[in-house]
């Protein structure tokens, strides 16, 4: 990708030979990246009935925003290589109380960052609704992947609820 010029009397744009603006600096030194690769997504719908001893992919199928078209079909690809930001929350449903080890993850191509909930420690009864979250800096290189999986040893299925999200960022 060839790049223009700076212009501008103390801001700048920078962009490519194609026109795309890769860089601005505002008046108050304020720096954006239009072309940063970031992402937000949501459940479309529930995904209930996640059954107990299987590692299971949390199905996001709602783009809230996706700078490069960088995340599809429940996976981000890294565009290039860099530390990336990830934060996950996960809004489970119908836990039981006897869960005793509830896994959720970023698995990504170089490392699976793992968080772990024993559910029989927090619970004297059934759980409606509890929300867990994630966050790592995660160092990818160019087309490596990322997803959310999860994965009970409950005695019944548990749902992922609309309200989760996961996010992710390239910091530099």
């Amino acid at each position: 990708m060839a790049l223009t010029k700076i212009t501008g009397q103390g801001l700048g744009t920078l962009k490519t030979l194609a026109g795309s603006t890769t860089f601005n600096i505002d008046s108050a030194g304020h720096v954006t990246k239009p072309l940063q690769p970031s992402f937000q997504v949501h459940p479309a719908s529930n995904q209930t009935n996640i059954a107990a001893t299987t590692w299971t992919v949390v199905v996001f199928g709602t783009e809230r925003y996706d700078t490069n078209n960088d995340f599809a079909s429940n996976t981000f690809t890294a565009p290039v290589a860099g530390k990336y930001l990830f934060t996950v929350n996960l809004d489970m449903r119908d836990m039981d109380d006897d869960v005793a080890a509830f896994y959720w993850v970023f698995n990504t191509s170089n490392k699976i960052y793992y968080a772990v909930n024993d559910i029989s420690d927090v619970a004297d009864t059934d759980l409606s609704s509890k929300s867990h979250h994630l966050s790592v800096v995660a160092d990818m290189d160019a087309s490596d992947t990322c997803d959310v999986k999860i994965w009970h040893n409950g005695s019944t299925n548990m749902d992922v609820h609309t309200d989760s999200w996961w996010s992710g960022a390239l910091l530099g």
